[in-house]
């Protein structure tokens, strides 16, 4: 199977999204499809920041990288002529529905659709317009049940939920004890992580630092370790420093590339996700990589309970949910994590190769529908 993967980015390195394209295309490819990537952005450039592999096959474009339309119209057609002989095209962007949409089926390869939103119920677009993109695709894949559930209110039905996953190859192979003399943490230390984006409009991260400070007060021993940059990371610093946090007990490591990210992975007991519950994107819609990186690194689990956590964590054990905003009860699972025994379920289920697989079955369904 011949696949195209159509999206408009820069691939900054900094952003998630191009990590999870650059797996995905990798783990289709090692499937033994070819894949083609659209590219308009530096793909090669992205994987080399972050020691990545590629194995699929790159076709830029001569499209400028930017916020004007024809910049966008420029990329999607010259996408969908490179195209042409390919088996089907797979896409997570919306915007290249719309001219995808003028052309007959008959004369273009099947469009299969990953939606990791709902346009309307976040009022980027109306019913009709989201509507009128997605029945103009040959199926409709999403990446958690919350988007499932809402493109089903609009009367999209879903092929396949098919959430994020991580990647299996990129688990240090270092021990626990070796990581922690590289960064310089005491061994006998229980690591609390949080490693991603310092945004705080889809994480809690204050609360996070509040709950550690007391935390660090019944165990000693307890290290709360922030591994990503931004512009807040100084306003969080500040904070953990007013609330008391006691700072030689706690690390901020800036942005650092995803090999470095798993190292600190392999130094840590407990992964947070805390993600916040009033907006519908961190709620509802988003399968977090971080999630599939701690789970990949047989790390104990404190999340928040928001829909799109608990309806990805039902089957899994060694992980403790706190209601958002709730300090008393984040500090309570941070200790309850601290003190559990070591999670038992099988890293392979998380893994882009399982990814891979039932994006496969996906897209053999379409071609095999003619």
């Amino acid at each position: 199977m011949h696949i195209t993967y159509v999206y408009f980015t820069a691939f900054d390195s900094k952003q998630a999204h191009a990590n999870q394209i650059i797996h995905t295309c990798n783990a289709l490819a090692e499937t033994g499809h070819r894949v083609t990537l659209i590219s308009v952005g530096d793909p090669l450039a992205y994987a080399d920041s972050h020691n990545l592999s590629v194995q699929f096959e790159l076709r830029c474009v001569p499209a400028q990288v930017g916020q004007v339309t024809v910049d966008r119209i420029l990329y999607y057609l010259l996408s969908l002529a490179s195209s042409v002989g390919s088996d089907v095209i797979f896409t997570r962007d919306i915007s290249f529905l719309r001219p995808a949409r003028r052309i007959p089926r008959a004369v273009r390869p099947p469009i299969v659709y990953e939606a990791h939103k709902v346009y309307s119920k976040i009022e980027e677009l109306s019913v009709e317009t989201e509507q009128s993109r997605l029945r103009s695709t040959d199926a409709v894949v999403a990446i958690s049940e919350g988007v499932e559930t809402d493109l089903a209110d609009i009367g999209i039905q879903i092929q396949a939920v098919v959430p994020d996953a991580a990647s299996l190859t990129q688990v240090s192979a270092s021990s626990k004890q070796e990581l922690r003399e590289k960064f310089g943490i005491d061994a006998d230390a229980e690591v609390i992580l949080y490693a991603g984006s310092l945004s705080t409009w889809k994480n809690e991260l204050e609360l996070l630092i509040e709950s550690f400070e007391e935390v660090a007060d019944s165990r000693p021993d307890a290290h709360l370790l922030i591994v990503g940059g931004g512009d807040q990371r100084k306003s969080l610093l500040d904070h953990a420093a007013e609330v008391g946090a006691p700072m030689d007990r706690v690390t901020f490591t800036g942005h650092v590339p995803q090999t470095t990210v798993f190292e600190y992975l392999g130094a840590a007991d407990v992964g947070v996700v805390p993600l916040t519950d009033n907006d519908p994107i961190a709620a509802r819609y988003t399968s977090p990589l971080k999630l599939y990186e701690y789970l990949v690194s047989n790390l104990r689990i404190v999340a928040s309970a928001v829909p799109a956590i608990e309806s990805a964590t039902a089957d899994i054990d060694a992980i403790f949910l706190y209601t958002p905003g709730d300090r008393a009860e984040m500090t309570e699972q941070l200790l309850a994590a601290v003190n559990a025994s070591e999670p038992s379920h099988d890293p392979k289920l998380f893994s882009y190769e399982t990814r891979a697989a039932r994006l496969e079955s996906v897209l053999e369904s379409v071609l095999s529908q003619g």
